[in-house]
């Protein structure tokens, strides 16, 4: 060993077990890209990323004398001296390594921010840190062999890294006269995400986005539907072309044929899926809607423009096997619909359904509706069977923070609707053959302002059985 040697160079053992070390940090791959050691010491990490293929290759460190050994190590290499707090340049690179030296700084979380955000948007900071024991949310001074300095906890590295994406690896190396357990850490940038749910109609989309995200204010939602009703509507002025190419087809029932036509004209697709895009920052990003396979790699071009990560949720159930196993039920099972294609489109009120349930007690709708007059809210919901009609019971009306969020809606957020009709109490009424009927979708349901506008949809026949 070469006791004035901190770094180990191949046979020559220095303080430090490097090549230990260098197995514990995990490094990503480095071939062809730009590497910086800050706290570089002797070279040995820059020396290890110019072998694994490098195109850049710099190192920080305040010590001169170090600096000297690294450069006649790492010829190729663009060294610095400088105190890390202190230090800055405009270059971005893909891998910053910052190991057994964070300690040192005067501010640490500032640091940390700081060469974040020297990565690029891909890029990786692997920070080999001391953690303390405790189970509370602190800095703590530990005494080393040759200084004090100050070490946090695990909920404190916790705390400091919530604004980035980060990953504990795992145990580093042990430091010989250092007390403190260290840990390997990778940071990225907190990028912003894009959730894709898609499917066919009726797959269960909407449920889905529900029962996972309960439309959380963390969440931005949108659909194929919500622009869709937009666009009939009027509060989305689309080009000529794209409204011409949409409304030559009933939206209602055959929306699956619109997307395949608009794909089928990147242009046109552009465009609809530009106006889905939120216009302002948002850290996550839901969106359901058909997605034929042909146009799923221009939605993910689009949004990784937007700098979007992307995850896809696709339905892989075999809808056929779906439509059978409903055809064989009978009357007394559940009937499921949901299809946001149903619009409630009038002139006072706009709305879609997404949820149909007809078993042997109860007719049962969700959706959302809103009246067009903002002093004017929707108060109670009936269906209509021939010249029957049945007020519905109001079960709930929940907050549709999708809607609001697509900008269909203002003020009051709680514009969804969860509504019932209980066969038990009808009176006089041929129960088996109104559920016959309802199963069959062969009514209409119409929803009232306050000052009795009424909107209407016929549901028709919700399903193909």
């Amino acid at each position: 060993m070469n006791n004035n040697s901190y770094q180990s160079f191949g046979p020559n053992r220095g303080h430090s077990d490097s090549h230990g070390k260098l197995s514990a940090l995990q490094l990503p791959e480095l071939k062809g890209r730009s590497f910086l050691d800050v706290g570089c010491n002797e070279g040995f990490f820059c020396w290890i990323a110019a072998s694994l293929g490098a195109k850049e290759v710099s190192g920080l460190d305040a010590s001169r004398e170090a600096l000297q050994i690294a450069n006649s190590r790492c010829p190729f290499g663009d060294f610095v001296c400088a105190d890390f707090d202190s230090w800055n340049d405009n270059r971005l690179y893909d891998v910053i390594l910052l190991a057994s030296a964070i300690h040192y700084s005067r501010d640490q979380e500032k640091l940390i921010d700081k060469l974040v955000d020297k990565l690029t948007r891909t890029g990786v900071l692997v920070l080999e840190i001391g953690i303390v024991p405790g189970a509370h949310e602190r800095w703590e001074e530990v005494t080393r062999a040759f200084d004090t300095r100050l070490f946090p906890t695990r909920s404190k590295l916790e705390s400091i890294l919530q604004k980035h994406a980060f990953r504990v690896v795992g145990q580093s190396v042990h430091q010989v006269g250092d007390p403190v357990q260290r840990w390997v850490v990778h940071i990225r940038r907190m990028k912003r995400t894009a959730i894709i749910v898609s499917g066919e109609s009726n797959s269960g989309k909407t449920t889905l986005v529900r029962s996972l995200f309960d439309y959380n204010k963390k969440f931005l939602f949108s659909s194929f539907d919500i622009l869709f009703a937009r666009l009939a509507s009027g509060s989305w002025q689309a080009s000529n072309n794209l409204k011409e190419s949409l409304f030559k087809v009933d939206l209602a029932h055959e929306a699956h044929v619109a997307i395949e036509r608009l794909v089928a004209q990147p242009d046109l697709f552009r465009e609809f899926i530009s106006e889905i895009i939120p216009k302002e920052d948002h850290q996550c990003f839901i969106l359901d809607g058909y997605f034929p396979e042909a146009s799923r790699n221009l939605l993910v071009t689009l949004l990784e423009e937007k700098e979007y990560l992307v995850w896809s949720l696709h339905n892989l159930s075999s809808m056929e096997a779906f439509r059978e196993g409903q055809n064989n039920n009978s009357l007394a099972s559940n009937l499921i619909v949901e299809n946001n294609n149903y619009y409630i489109l009038g002139d006072c009120i706009t709305g879609a359904v997404d949820q149909i349930i007809v078993n042997s007690e109860k007719l049962f709708i969700s959706g959302w509706a809103v009246g067009k007059w903002v002093d004017e809210q929707v108060t109670h919901y009936a269906i209509k069977l021939d010249e029957q009609q049945f007020s519905l019971i109001t079960v709930n009306n929940p907050v549709r923070a999708d809607v609001i969020a697509a900008g269909f809606a203002f003020g009051d957020p709680k514009i969804g609707f969860d509504v019932k009709l209980v066969f038990a109490d009808l009176r006089h009424i041929d129960i088996d053959k109104m559920r016959s009927r309802l199963t069959s979708g062969d009514f209409i349901l119409l929803a009232f302002t306050e000052k009795q506008r009424v909107g209407q949809i016929k549901i028709r026949k919700p399903i193909s059985l």
